[in-house]
Formats: structure tokens, C-alpha cells, sequence
């Protein structure tokens, strides 16, 4: 057999369990029990699960087979032209960049298309080309007044990667003209990202992306030191951060450039030599976790006159980001009675935040499984429309598939989950991929290793402490969001006959999430109205929301979507739902940085024409 139900097969029947048996033993629990031959686990074949009735736990049969997708870079058409004109030369050696590195670094010139106020304009440029193993990958052209683009569908990596590849130390700067003046310093060890850092959103939350990190991340696995000489301002203090994040405060150092905002700038008011000094005199970076006053004044100044700022909200389901948001840092409780929807709020959520604010998120989702069909879920949430035919499968839908495979990564952890493994894997993904969302989906299927309430004499309050103590600690030492899901206990109907809604204390576990969760949520499918509510059980800081609010949503089966009403006993008979494509939607509305142009600036200190 090579599919089921339309998912295709890699491993067949992985526990050699004879075909057709509708009993077995399970390869989880019947090793360690008396009865070790007692056939506990019930087999459905036709949708590829088992399910053992001792210890609870469901169990592929198979191995699916995953669907990768590929993206297809071109390479820039370059010539290979150094013969620069003596004022282009005299324009860099004014910048302390020397004739050597020029030669060295393959700079050219020539006329280019480039991007102006009014248009787009034929101009003469300098050529800043981009290797990695010796290929020419990419390539940027910069005009006389600061016009910058880079080579159209190229793939993105950072500037000078082959002389930084494997180095203990690596120096980061934010330019190429600064990694030309640190290399005329005779520090070859240097790079910067292709495209500078963006200016911070409206909102003031970071918009640093690290595509090309990301696409080099492996070239830097034997970097012990990274030392951070980013620009002097916002953008550069936002990209810095970001880096801090990923690499780990313990890895990186900074340099201080005194009254100038970069290298190059630096190196033409005091001198090669000096710069050179600066760069080898990196400090660590200063004490985290103790603040005063002073580290504090501005921010606590402008919550005086402007009031505590919005979390992260979803931006996709906007009745619900009135009354609640969160940060990076919180933990947050999903909670609701099995197949009421905690799952697929959850996907919503995570939508909205990756569409947002172009954050990548991790699942440890032993439920979604198997993967494809969980991404099919949030493939279909995100593009609006399900496909039926391959026709349906257009640019537009492929635009989806490219947001979903550079936004979404499933945790895989073969027999059972353990929250420890869960949080290693997480943590490399932070480093190479720089998710910013975990979510545990469920809590009771996560365990710590080697403790089970009841059976090891681990109180269940006492455990569930340890376990969302150990989730607080990662969030705030990686500054991610952590999205956990879990079961309430089993509750009865009150006087109308209605199912009770579950609170926090409903939840398995005992209750301490309560106390230690920053948020709560509770799912609530209402099946006589066919509406569900989703309320607020908690709002960590007022400034984030309102606890103990409901709002009412309609739940799209055709693409899983979320659409609010006013009075859910007065619904619409034919309600109109939205199936916009909501990739291209925010990407057109800018609302998250998708690289679909070849159009890019960077930000220099110096502000004089080039003689180009």
C-alpha cells in the first residue's frame, strides 16, 4: 500500500503488526507490564493509528511521507569587471578602503537600472558581489545618491560569508562599506547582512528579518565569538537583539565606535588604527538581569503620557485582539472540552502572528498528526480556498505553500514526546530558524522524563509547578511566546442541561496555572446554536487586555476559519465568509515583510555623492 486516505507512505507498517489484526500488543507500554502478551492496543487500519487501551497513547503505524518544498534561486548574470575609473578609486580610498581589498573583493561598476523617487532610472554603479564556496550568488549595485537593489529572485546570504565560514571570532557590521574599511584594518573576518536593518514598525515592535542568517546558519556552527559592530541607532540596536537572541548573550561581544555611528565612519575620522584597536578590544555583552531606574527612564516617561502599549495581537481576528494580547516571554493556557476547537483557535492564532509580524513558529502537536494533514489545516486557513483539482494548485496557492514551509516547523520526536527533548529541538530551531511561538498541543501528552503523577509520588500540583516553571525560564531566557494547550477534567451539564464551561481550576493538572500562567483562554463549542465562544480567563496586565470577556464566532468547516458575531442567537441563515488569501493580502498591505521585490536599502553614515 502506498497511501491512505490521500497521504502517502514512506515505511509500512513500522511495529510489523500482522495485516489485519484488529488487536495487538503496544510497542509503548507491553514491554514493561506482566502481561506482556496481552493484546491491549486496538489496530485501525484504515486510517493508519492504534490506540492502546492501558496506557492511553496513539500510535502511527506507518511512517508518512513528507512533502518538501524547494525554492528555486537564479544566479545574477555578472561580468567580471574591476577596472574601476580613478575617481570611483579615489572616492573609496577616501573612505580608507584600499585598492587591495577593492582587487581582493571583485568590486566593479556598470550601468544598472536603478530605483529613484521618480522612477526607475539607467545610472552608472558600483558592484558588491556575493559569494559563498566560491559561486557567485548574489550581487548589489549601489548609485551615486544611495540607490541600492540587489539582483532580482537572488537568494539572500551575508556579504564576505566565504572569509567568515568556520571562524572561532566573526565580526558583524551592517554594510559593505563597513566590512571593507574592517578588512583594510587587516580583519578579514568579517560580514554584514545584504540589506541593513529596517526601520522599527509604528507599533515599535522589532522587524528584523534574518532570511539570510537563516540560509547560512551552518557556516557559523564553529563561531565561539560574535562580535556585534552593528550602526549606532535603532535599527541597529533592534538587529543586535535579534542576534543576542539566537546566538546567546554567552557568544556575543560589542564594540564601542565612541561618536560615530559605524565602522567606516570611524575609520575615516581616527584612522585605520584605531579602528583596528576598537575591534580588537571587544567587551562582553553588559549584565543582564539586574536593572534601576536610569536603564528604564525614557520607557517609564512615555507610559505616563501614553499609557502601557498593546501585546502581540492577531490581526486576524480582530474582535478577539480587542480584549486580548500578549509578549514574548508569556506562557498562555488554552483550555476547552475535547473537539470544541483548542486546537484550531490556536492555528488561528499562530496565522495571525506569522502574518503580523512575520514570526516563525514551532509545534510540539502530538494531537495534529498526521503532519501533512496538519499542514493542509494551516495551508487552508491561510489561503482561504481549498483546492479540489490541480488546476486549483495556481501561483497564489504556491505563494501560501512557500509562507507555510518558511513559517511553520513541526517538532517529530519518535515514540513519546518528553518536554525536555521538546525544548532542546526548540532551541535549535531558535538558532537556526529563529522561531519566536512554541506551542505544546497537548500538555498531558508532553511529560517530563521519568515523572508520572501518582505513580513516583510526585504531587500533581507539585508537578504541574515544575513543569510551567521550566516553560517560564525558557520563555523569558529566549524571549518566545509559549502557547499551551490543555484538557480540562470531565464535567457534568448544569440545571438547563448544557455542558459546563471549563475555568482554569478545570484544568488537569491542578492549580497552579492559574497562578502561573500569564493568560488563559477557554474554547466553548455551543452545538445546539452551532457557535463558539471563546472567553478570557485571564489577562496577565490590564494593559493587555480584559479578563473574563466573551466573544461569539461562527467556525468556517471549509477552511477553518473564524468569523465573529454580535448575538449568536441571531445568526445570519447564509453567513458570508471571508476566503481572501490572506498571505497576499498582508503582503500587499505590507503588514509583514515578504521578500517578493529586489528592491533594498541600507543605511550609511556618510551622506556625500559618489562619483559613480
Amino acid at each position: 500500500m502506498t497511501e491512505i486516505n490521500g497521504f502517502k507512505i514512506a515505511k509500512y507498517n513500522i511495529y510489523s503488526i500482522p495485516e489485519n489484526a484488529k488487536q495487538w500488543t503496544c510497542p509503548l507500554c507491553s514491554h514493561t507490564r506482566k502481561k506482556k502478551t496481552d493484546k491491549c492496543m486496538s489496530v485501525h487500519w484504515d486510517s493508519g493509528n492504534a490506540k492502546c487501551h492501558h496506557c492511553g497513547e496513539v500510535v502511527q503505524l506507518h511512517e508518512w511521507l513528507r512533502k518538501e518544498i524547494h525554492r528555486e534561486y537564479k544566479l545574477p548574470e555578472w561580468a567580471n569587471n574591476t577596472e574601476l575609473s580613478d575617481k570611483v578609486i579615489k572616492w573609496f580610498e577616501n573612505r580608507k578602503i584600499s585598492q587591495f581589498i577593492i582587487r581582493l573583493m571583485k568590486i566593479g561598476n556598470s550601468e544598472m537600472d536603478m530605483p529613484t523617487p521618480n522612477g526607475w532610472k539607467k545610472m552608472n554603479t558600483v558592484q558588491f558581489p556575493y559569494y559563498r564556496c566560491g559561486e557567485l550568488v548574489n550581487v548589489k549595485y549601489r548609485g551615486a545618491l544611495k540607490e541600492f537593489r540587489l539582483g532580482k529572485n537572488c537568494e539572500l546570504i551575508p556579504y564576505n560569508l566565504d572569509n567568515v565560514a568556520n571562524q572561532e571570532i566573526v565580526y558583524w557590521v551592517e554594510g559593505e562599506m563597513d566590512v571593507l574599511a574592517i578588512m583594510s584594518a587587516g580583519i578579514h573576518n568579517v560580514t554584514s547582512p545584504p540589506n541593513g536593518f529596517p526601520k522599527p514598525r509604528p507599533d515599535n515592535l522589532p522587524n528584523v528579518n534574518l532570511e539570510f542568517l537563516d540560509n547560512s546558519i551552518d557556516f557559523f556552527a564553529k563561531t565561539e565569538k560574535i562580535i556585534l559592530a552593528f550602526d549606532n541607532d535603532e535599527p541597529g540596536e533592534n538587529g543586535k537583539a535579534e542576534f543576542i537572541r539566537r546566538f546567546g548573550a554567552h557568544k556575543c561581544y560589542t564594540v564601542d565606535f565612541k561618536d560615530c555611528k559605524d565602522a567606516n565612519e570611524y575609520s575615516i575620522k581616527y584612522g585605520i588604527e584605531d579602528l583596528k584597536n576598537v575591534l580588537k578590544n571587544f567587551v562582553e555583552i553588559p549584565l543582564t538581569n539586574v536593572s534601576t531606574y536610569s536603564d528604564h527612564k525614557e520607557t517609564v516617561r512615555d507610559f505616563f503620557i501614553n499609557g502601557m502599549p498593546k501585546g502581540l495581537v492577531t490581526g486576524i481576528m480582530p474582535q478577539l485582539d480587542e480584549f486580548f494580547s500578549c509578549n514574548l516571554t508569556h506562557v498562555v493556557l488554552i483550555t476547552g472540552i475535547p473537539t470544541d476547537g483548542k486546537s484550531e483557535l490556536v492555528d488561528s492564532m499562530c496565522c495571525g502572528y506569522a502574518l503580523s509580524y512575520d514570526y516563525k513558529i514551532a509545534y510540539a502537536s502530538v494531537e495534529n498528526k498526521p503532519n501533512a494533514l496538519h499542514l493542509q489545516k494551516l495551508t487552508r486557513k491561510l489561503h482561504g480556498i481549498t483546492p479540489k483539482k490541480e488546476s486549483d494548485f495556481n501561483k497564489y496557492f504556491e505563494k501560501t505553500e512557500e509562507f507555510v514551509d518558511s513559517h511553520f516547523y513541526l517538532i517529530d520526536i519518535e515514540v513519546r514526546y518528553d518536554l525536555e527533548t521538546v525544548l532542546k529541538k526548540t532551541e535549535e530551531l531558535i538558532f537556526r530558524k529563529g522561531i519566536k511561538v512554541l506551542v505544546i498541543d497537548p500538555y498531558n501528552k508532553v511529560r517530563i522524563s521519568g515523572i508520572v503523577p501518582s505513580i513516583t509520588g510526585n504531587k500533581t500540583n507539585d508537578y504541574t509547578s515544575h513543569y510551567l516553571n521550566l516553560l517560564n525560564e525558557f520563555g523569558y531566557k529566549h524571549n518566545i511566546l509559549i502557547m499551551l494547550v490543555a484538557h480540562p477534567v470531565k464535567l457534568g451539564k448544569d440545571a438547563s442541561g448544557k455542558r459546563i464551561i471549563p475555568d482554569f481550576y478545570d484544568v488537569k493538572g491542578g492549580g497552579e496555572f492559574y497562578d502561573m500562567c500569564h493568560h488563559g483562554l477557554v474554547v466553548y463549542r455551543d452545538h445546539v446554536i452551532n457557535c463558539t465562544l471563546i472567553r478570557t480567563l485571564k489577562v496577565k496586565f490590564a494593559n493587555l487586555g480584559t479578563s473574563h470577556i466573551d466573544t461569539w464566532w461562527q467556525y468556517n468547516i471549509n477552511n477553518g476559519r473564524y468569523s465573529s458575531i454580535d448575538d449568536p442567537y441571531k445568526i445570519a441563515p447564509n453567513p458570508v465568509w471571508n476566503n481572501d488569501n490572506l498571505v497576499l493580502q498582508y503582503d500587499n498591505n505590507n503588514k509583514v515583510e515578504v521578500l517578493t521585490d529586489d528592491l533594498f536599502t541600507t543605511n550609511y553614515s556618510n551622506n556625500e555623492k559618489a562619483p559613480f
